[in-house]
């Protein structure tokens, strides 16, 4: 049996042409975002707010970039040191082969040789690149490393973004 369903579709359209946009706030800061008002008793910390598309979208993409201020949503102001700071933090949580590792610093001079060299001064540097499965960004000689080759933390955090990707 066949069945065949008609819909008016010009009543779908007249209703995404007024969608609501909300950010919910909680403990005084967004905590999310929807396009359907939630009917419930809402506690003193929690409520929503009514926002543009545009402004849910924008948030809705990168939660970073607006903030509540106790009486509306505004751009954040420390967007560009939080951003910064929340790459880090992804970064710090990485790892790669120590393979991918001894070809990501090839470009910063340091050869396979150097390596070699380093690691007949240094047994616990032969074993941890030998043995290991990963090098983890935040592990302290992966750091010390980086430091006595001259390899900022930025450049080391966008080594190892490079082998797994940037953050969502």
């Amino acid at each position: 049996m066949l069945y065949v369903v008609v819909i008016d579709v010009s009543e779908l359209m007249h209703k995404e042409k007024y969608m609501s946009y909300y950010l919910w706030i909680e403990d005084n800061k967004i905590n999310g975002g929807s396009t359907l008002f939630q009917e419930e008793v809402f506690t003193d910390n929690r409520f929503q707010v009514e926002v543009s598309e545009e402004v849910h979208n924008s948030y809705i993409k990168d939660n970073l970039k607006y903030v509540w201020n106790g009486s509306e949503i505004v751009l954040n102001p420390d967007y560009e040191e939080e951003k910064k700071a929340a790459r880090h933090n992804y970064a710090m949580e990485l790892s790669m082969t120590p393979l991918d590792f001894l070809k990501a610093i090839e470009p910063y001079g340091i050869t396979y040789d150097t390596i070699k060299q380093l690691m007949a001064n240094n047994p616990q540097v032969e074993r941890e690149l030998r043995f290991c499965q990963n090098v983890y960004r935040k592990h302290p000689m992966i750091i010390q490393f980086a430091e006595q080759f001259g390899i900022t933390s930025e450049q080391l955090d966008e080594l190892f973004i490079a082998a797994n990707g940037e953050p969502d």
